[in-house]
């Protein structure tokens, strides 16, 4: 995050947060989440009857752009209320710019002022769509069904433990496909 101390509004980083892992295994359970239980997207399909690497890419474009388009909405009206129910002068009253154009922050009194929400875990979920790819939908080495099981079960059981050594024993994040498979995050 680019920062200019004393001339932004100090707040790039909204209210939201997208954690890509998380959404990659919503996409894959039907827009359900496994924590909780509950309905984060429509859905588009189920990982299991996914036959084809291409169609969870589908799944994923769609279910991170309905995803964020929550954000954005969250983003925006969070942004409002602030500015009319935080106005934060002490902030402001330290922040170039605020003081001579009478406004806070948040009305845009900063020189630099943007918001955003925070996306995390990129890099993992790019390592998980570089394995699938490889593994599931590639080499074969993991039935689709075999893989859910494992998810589901954290890994933990003997038979579920084989597939996560079959994953690091090939070393997936060390193949050029990593890159193409990073590709699908527009």
């Amino acid at each position: 995050e680019t920062a200019v101390p004393g001339k932004w509004g100090y707040r790039c980083t909204g209210m939201s947060y997208i954690n890509f892992p998380r959404m990659l295994l919503c996409t894959m359970n039907n827009g359900v989440d496994l924590t909780s239980n509950k309905r984060f997207t429509k859905g588009y399909g189920h990982f299991t009857e996914m036959e084809s690497y291409e169609e969870l890419l589908e799944a994923w474009d769609k279910t991170i752009r309905e995803i964020t388009r929550y954000s954005v909405i969250v983003e925006n009206v969070i942004d409002k209320a602030s500015e009319r129910d935080v106005p934060d002068i002490l902030c402001s009253a330290l922040t170039d710019d605020c003081i001579a154009r009478g406004k806070t922050i948040k009305e845009g009194g900063a020189v630099y002022d943007f918001i955003s929400g925070l996306q995390v875990g990129i890099a993992n979920m790019a390592d998980c769509l570089a394995a699938i790819k490889k593994l599931v939908y590639g080499e074969k080495k993991i039935t689709r069904q075999e893989l859910w099981d494992a998810i589901l079960d954290d890994f933990s059981s003997p038979k579920n433990k084989k597939i996560q050594e079959v994953r690091s024993k090939r070393n997936i994040t060390k193949y050029p496909e990593i890159n193409e498979s990073s590709r699908c995050i527009k």
